[in-house]
């Protein structure tokens, strides 16, 4: 792009920052079929005007739509520091100029005072202390009383509570005064009798599981080699199913060397075996069945004694000699006068400790009221002490303060002292300035921030740096203010806009420029947006297609000449769709710095300035530009146009230069731009501009509108 600006008339410009987005549309008379016809441009010949045509490729690119506003990049953070209190400056650790990290020491302040004042304080409290330590000495000796009587009383406690405690167990003795069988079984053994006299312990009998049995038998050490499937006991023509309580850690060997183990079966049964032998038994593992070496004898796997609990007479007994009974039922009851003598001893015995007890808690509540009285006074001292201490606190605070640290990473500016300075409260050593996340705040109007939004990606461009032209500094927007500043009936909305980097060179206040993109598409289809002719809100173009013979019919009636000379600028700013321009062009002044400079290289090609245009756009329309009797630029349109089909399209986003292409048309296709009017005696093509826009054959509207108002943007990748 060039950086050449041609100068803009005063009265064109506008501080208003606005970014105008008209679609490009045609300038459309719609009443009795009336064509808008454009005027001339350059001075007229006699052999009348030539159109030079112009021809645009469908390309592939990056298309955005962007708003740019200006301002200068300051710091996110600022802050000035001052004294707390009136001191001395003692060192000064980093200058002017430095960089300071967050916690950083700059400035050391004097704390001479401080001391002194801690001192005077730290004796009184030194005075107060001796005088608690000695009332703290007299508690001690009182306390070491009340524990010696305390722990006496702990003791005598101990003594009732293990009294209790056999009261406790003695009065639970009288459940088991009725003797319950311990399970289930046959009783064997009754050795009592009713009216003996039985201790605690005494075995009254046996109680035995008789369903249940267990055997112990010899095995050949190989049933360790193979999982163990299954074990079964015989006996004579009786075959018991068998389970294996354990075998024997250790293996052994017989007279024959033959290598044995040890292993007890258990098994139930209903039948009520005496003890003999002759039970053999089989073991089966995945391998191989084992016979037992020998045949034993069972026993019975459960047998437990019933056992008085208490001493006592017996009164009445419940069962026979090999009675079955269950878990739980009586076999006996026992007299129970010895567990109420017990208990009334033990009961005296309690009451004489407590006594004593007495005795010691009144001598404890009379030292407690001395360590009362005492602790009193301590209090006291105590709550000066505390007076002297906050003192010392407030006195110590200013130590911290004496180190005048950064709060953030920055660099020290406006150094404003020296080292033996006295500053007071309100002298400002210096200011802290932050480098990082550095911003700028720009105005945006208010037509156009409904389109700006928090997060949206923003381009800088740093006035200083020539470099971020072409490599801007990327950014986004952190913060748009709620209320907006009018002035001269316009509003504007300050816009932060966050930088996430800084070039080399960088410098706050650096002035710059911020592209903030609004939309954007990648990797779409583009055309210039002059391409697109709208009529009745659909998009058109003319699209070049050689196997089409003639070209699209314009119908100009003579009355679109005559009734041409009545029309004015006034009349074309209200018609629809021309953006406030004359012969709907495009409006200079209300560009931005980007969009203007595209504008006048656009001119330039043509040969033509902004003083030119703004000529061509004021000069009066009359009749004289086509010949109402000859049609002459019809029939030239008709030529302009030859070989070329009406294609409706379906657009996108667009900027001031281009729109984007979302169907219609394919990257490669080719479309007629709208003529250029050169003298073709006295203007060469290049010195033309752009003048307007073809009409739709058959629609009975015209073209006249060639400019567009258009927002900002950029185009990458194929323009």
């Amino acid at each position: 792009m060039s950086k050449n600006k041609a100068p803009i008339s005063k009265k064109k410009k506008k501080k208003v920052l606005r970014i105008t987005i008209v679609s490009v549309v045609v300038i459309a008379l719609v009443a009795g079929g009336i064509i808008f016809l454009p005027g001339l441009i350059g001075a007229e010949s006699e052999t009348g005007p030539v159109i030079e045509k112009n021809t645009a490729i469908v390309m592939v690119g990056d298309i955005s739509k962007s708003i740019s506003a200006s301002a200068p990049i300051m710091t996110s953070q600022r802050l000035a520091y001052k004294p707390d209190s009136t001191s001395e400056i003692l060192e000064i650790l980093i200058a002017e100029g430095g960089y300071a990290a967050a916690g950083d020491t700059v400035i050391v302040l004097d704390t001479s005072s401080a001391d002194n004042n801690i001192i005077s304080l730290e004796e009184s409290i030194e005075a107060k202390n001796d005088s608690i330590d000695d009332k703290y000495s007299s508690i001690n000796d009182l306390m070491e009383d009340i524990t010696d009587r305390q722990e006496s009383i702990a003791g005598l406690r101990e003594d009732i509570s293990e009294i209790n405690e056999q009261i406790s167990d003695n009065e639970a003795s009288r459940v088991e005064l009725t003797v319950m069988s311990p399970m289930s079984g046959a009783i064997f053994g009754l050795k009592v009798k009713p009216g003996d006299y039985v201790s605690s312990g005494t075995v009254i009998a046996t109680v035995t599981d008789t369903s249940s049995y267990e055997i112990e038998m010899t095995f050949s050490a190989g049933i360790l080699e193979s999982d163990i499937e299954s074990a079964k006991v015989f006996y004579l023509n009786n075959e018991f199913e068998g389970k294996i309580v354990s075998i024997a850690g250790y293996t052994y060997k017989n007279q024959s060397g033959m290598e044995l183990v040890d292993v007890v079966i258990a098994f139930d049964t209903t039948i009520v075996f005496e003890k003999t032998s002759g039970f053999s038994g089989r073991i089966s593992t995945a391998l191989k069945d084992y016979n037992s070496i020998d045949e034993e004898a069972p026993y019975y796997a459960d047998t437990e004694q019933i056992i008085a609990g208490v001493t006592g007479e017996i009164l009445e007994i419940y069962i026979i000699e090999k009675q079955s009974v269950t878990e739980g039922e009586a076999i006996l009851l026992l007299d129970g006068e010895s567990i109420d003598s017990k208990t009334e001893t033990l009961n005296n015995q309690i009451e004489s400790i407590q006594s004593q007890i007495d005795g010691l808690n009144d001598q404890i509540e009379s030292y407690n009221s001395s360590i009362k009285s005492i602790k009193e006074d301590i209090t006291d001292l105590e709550e000066e002490i505390m007076e002297f201490e906050e003192e010392i606190e407030e006195v110590r605070s200013t130590y911290e303060n004496a180190y005048i640290k950064a709060d953030f990473n920055g660099v020290v500016t406006d150094m404003n002292a020296i080292i033996g300075d006295l500053v007071n409260t309100n002298t400002s050593l210096f200011t802290l300035v932050s480098m990082e996340n550095p911003n700028m705040v720009v105005a945006i109007d208010e037509l156009d921030i409904a389109e700006v939004s928090e997060g949206l990606e923003v381009s800088v461009a740093i006035d200083a740096l020539y470099e971020t032209e072409e490599k801007p500094v990327n950014g986004y927007v952190s913060k748009i203010a709620l209320e907006g500043d009018s002035q001269g009936g316009v509003t504007t909305y300050n816009v932060t806009i966050s930088l996430l980097e800084t070039p080399e060179g960088f410098r706050l206040g650096m002035n710059a420029t911020a592209t903030i993109y609004t939309s954007k598409s990648d990797d779409t289809l583009y055309l210039p947006i002059e391409a697109i002719t709208i009529q009745n809100g659909r998009s058109f173009v003319y699209l070049v297609d050689e196997t089409v013979e003639g070209a699209p019919v314009f119908d100009v009636q003579p009355s679109t000449v005559t009734e041409q000379d009545n029309i004015t600028n006034d009349d074309l700013t209200n018609i629809e769709g021309t953006g406030g321009g004359g012969r709907g062009s495009q409006d200079p002044s209300a560009m931005t710095e980007e969009e203007l400079a595209a504008f006048e290289a656009r001119l330039a090609d043509k040969g033509m300035t902004l003083d030119d245009y703004y000529a061509q756009q004021e000069a009066p329309l009359t009749s004289d530009t086509v010949d109402p009797d000859t049609d002459e630029l019809s029939s030239e349109l008709n030529d302009y146009y030859n070989g070329t089909r009406i294609v409706e399209v379906t657009t996108g986003i667009y900027n001031a230069l281009y729109i984007e292409i979302l169907s219609g048309l394919e990257v490669g296709d080719e479309v007629v731009l709208p003529p250029v009017y050169v003298s073709s005696n006295t203007v060469t093509a290049e010195e033309s501009g752009i003048i307007g826009l073809p009409a739709i054959p058959g629609t009975g509207t015209g073209g006249g509108g060639g400019g567009t108002g258009r927002s900002s943007g950029s185009l990458t990748g194929g323009e």
